[in-house]
């Protein structure tokens, strides 16, 4: 964790870098006065990767139907019940990643039991971010990130639920079978209730 050192030496390096000249004075009397709002969106800049997300917020109906693969089915008693519903005003810096509390592999059926409870996101933010992959936060790019929120049925008796995964190259969607391991870099995404 930052201690309040580092965090002032990368302050002061980031206020050096500022060309101030392009910068609108009256704009910046404006965050000067509103001290109190600024530290909240930059909280948000720094839980999004150091990254401004600009344009109209995003409202996902979290109810509707979400992306369903060809073949694929969605039944409600696999899903798991605490998962976040109805409208969700997309904001990256909102979501939380859920790992097991022991560093070793656990298989799906076992991770899907400790998730209950927890406001688990749905594949509709998955296939948002795939959309979006400019919201993305950068750390994101060593994990494989569960959304449990929506669980799928590829066959009779096989539950699989969604991933987001940066390969190198950019972010794609896979899956893994919930009779599967996952390990501790498979953390699943949530917001706090």
């Amino acid at each position: 964790m930052a201690g309040s050192n580092q965090v002032l030496e990368f302050v002061g390096k980031v206020l050096t870098k500022v060309p101030w000249g392009k910068v609108s004075q009256s704009r910046l009397q404006t965050v000067i006065n509103d001290a109190d709002r600024v530290a909240e969106e930059f909280v948000k800049f720094i839980n999004n990767g150091g990254r401004v997300q600009v344009g109209p917020p995003s409202v996902l109906d979290l109810d509707a139907d979400p992306h369903i693969p060809d073949g694929w089915s969605i039944r409600l008693e696999d899903q798991i019940g605490s998962h976040l519903a109805g409208s969700w005003e997309v904001d990256v810096a909102k979501i939380n990643l859920y790992r097991q509390q022991v560093d070793k592999s656990i298989v799906g059926y076992e991770l899907k039991k400790q998730l209950e409870g927890q406001k688990v996101l749905p594949a509709h933010v998955l296939d948002y971010l795939l959309e979006h992959p400019e919201l993305i936060p950068g750390h994101w790019k060593r994990e494989w990130i569960y959304f449990w929120g929506t669980v799928y049925r590829i066959s009779d008796r096989c539950l699989c639920v969604r991933c987001l995964r940066y390969n190198g190259r950019g972010w794609f969607g896979y899956y893994s079978p919930l009779d599967m391991w996952l390990g501790h870099h498979a953390p699943a995404a949530f917001v706090l209730s």
